[in-house]
């Protein structure tokens, strides 16, 4: 996949094949209807998506099919997106491939799959809608006619849900089991059977909800949300799953609970108060069909290209193509014609006022109002340190982000929201989203807090929602006590997501 789509193909007429899927299982090889190129000798395609969510693995990948009129081989570049609700690229790769009959292209793998899966989930799926478009390029051959085709795929998909009171559970014995069936009022919805077992698990008694679908024919993939409830319904415990069902044995296991931790839960009257929640997705597909196709002169085409970038440090940075600015960059690396020094630790760094004022309101009050820096020929930066400040200005002078860790993604953006550069601001916040972990939660939630970004914060809540052990850490018990207005406040909004996640 070394190729990339340049701006000039962009621009060139193409081949634009846009598909959407509605409620996706997560575990499935998903195959797209077959479409075919009047610009490409009438050759017949479709496209594989590959889906494995605990993995966090999402892939795509053309493939020619073995019915068509078209030559033996042929060579394409392709570019494969997954989009928006507005149509903006969320994330894309390209490549160029020698096609035969019946070949298909390696699979083109989404890397940044924590960002999609975890913090982006409501953009991928909204209303479990996933929306891929396939661009296509003929190498080296120019096309007067720009095709647009539109598909759709659907799978069916069930939600029971209960509330679920297990009587006598600190009594519950190793092997006994307790049942609970859920009924559909749908005729055509499988029987359901709910169970909660005692076992030993690692050295450990621990209680077992297992989901069994005796007659089950066509669901494949399960999601469940398995919540512990206090008598009035506030979440104590959750925990979430996605798997498949074992179609020989009818029956997959959606938690596991260990039997010391429940009994702090147990209601006065030993009762496990348990929501359970489920999403069963049929497989295969209940449709799959082309929805309309138009075929448009390219003179007469008018586009806006507007795409969204990933968040990934190597694909922040646009590049610079104007003569004035390589001219600018030039200046910055020799210091030609600079005007005053910025200085942070025992590191300085020429720079044009001009410069700096024209990318940040914070630097042109400083070089233009009555204030000491207006007039010194060298200006101590205290609170940046040499690195950081670096950094930004390469963003200043040349638009370009350097390879970055958490850690100085995390200064960057303190320092472009301190001198007012939005746009870097927003990239670093972008970034700092897809590198979230158990480990640095806590310090990127109280930097999205000081710096006033509800994006972040948001982005952030979220993770630790769909990571609730975070809660009960230690990092946590100490970031509660010196930031408790912060945790309250990410406390409220993870019990409001509980409550409301399936209103």
């Amino acid at each position: 996949m070394a190729a990339t789509v340049s701006k000039d193909e962009e621009r060139r007429a193409h081949f634009t094949y846009i598909w959407k899927i509605e409620s996706a299982p997560r575990f499935e090889l998903v195959s797209s209807p077959v479409f075919t190129v009047q610009s490409m000798e009438m050759t017949r395609w479709n496209l594989c998506m590959r889906i494995h969510s605990p993995s966090k693995l999402l892939a795509l990948r053309i493939q020619r099919k073995e019915e068509d009129g078209g030559p033996e081989s042929i060579e394409v570049e392709f570019e494969l997106a997954f989009l928006d609700t507005d149509g903006f690229s969320l994330a894309k790769r390209s490549g160029t491939e020698h096609l035969r009959k019946e070949d298909y292209s390696r699979f083109a793998e989404i890397s940044d799959t924590d960002a999609l899966f975890d913090l982006r989930g409501d953009e991928f799926f909204p209303k479990d809608l996933l929306t891929v478009r396939c661009r296509l390029w003929r190498k080296g051959t120019e096309i007067c006619k720009s095709e647009l085709c539109f598909a759709s795929t659907q799978f069916d998909v069930y939600r029971p849900s209960c509330v679920w009171a297990v009587k006598g559970c600190s009594s519950l014995q190793l092997g006994e089991k307790r049942i609970r069936i859920l009924n559909s009022a749908e005729k055509r919805r499988p029987q359901l059977i709910l169970t909660l077992s005692l076992a030993e698990a690692d050295d450990k008694e621990c209680v077992f909800i297992h989901l069994v679908a005796p007659h089950l024919r066509n669901y494949f993939h399960t999601d469940a949300e398995i919540a512990v409830l206090d008598a009035e319904g506030m979440v104590f415990l959750f925990k979430r799953v996605s798997t498949y069902m074992d179609m020989d044995k009818k029956i997959t296991k959606l938690s596991v609970f260990e039997k010391s931790k429940l009994k702090a839960l147990l209601l006065s009257d030993d009762v496990l108060l348990l929501r359970c929640e489920l999403k069963l997705t049929s497989s295969p597909e209940v449709g799959s069909r082309i929805e309309d196709y138009k075929l448009m002169d390219y003179p007469n085409l008018k586009t806006i290209q507007r795409e969204k970038s990933e968040a990934h440090f190597d694909e922040l940075s646009e590049a610079a193509v104007c003569p004035f600015k390589e001219i600018v960059n030039l200046f910055k690396e020799d210091g030609t014609l600079s005007d005053v020094c910025l200085r942070a630790g025992t590191k300085s760094f020429p720079v044009h006022k001009l410069i700096l004022s024209s990318r940040s309101p914070v630097f042109r009050a400083m070089f233009t109002k009555d204030m000491r820096e207006k007039t010194s020929k060298c200006i101590d930066i205290p609170d940046l340190d040499a690195d950081t400040l670096g950094r930004l200005l390469l963003y200043i002078y040349e638009d370009k982000i350097q390879e970055l860790t958490w850690e100085a993604a995390a200064n960057l953006f303190e320092a472009a929201d301190k001198y007012e550069v939005l746009d870097l601001k927003e990239k670093c916040s972008r970034f700092l989203k897809s590198t979230l972990t158990e480990s640095n939660v806590c310090k990127i939630l109280l930097l999205a807090d000081m710096h006033n970004d509800e994006s972040l914060k948001k982005a952030v809540q979220e993770f630790i929602l769909n990571n609730s052990e975070i809660i009960y850490s230690d990092v946590w018990k100490v970031f509660k006590e010196d930031h408790s207005k912060v945790a309250l406040e990410t406390a409220e909004h993870i019990i409001y997501n509980m409550k409301h996640s399936r209103s």
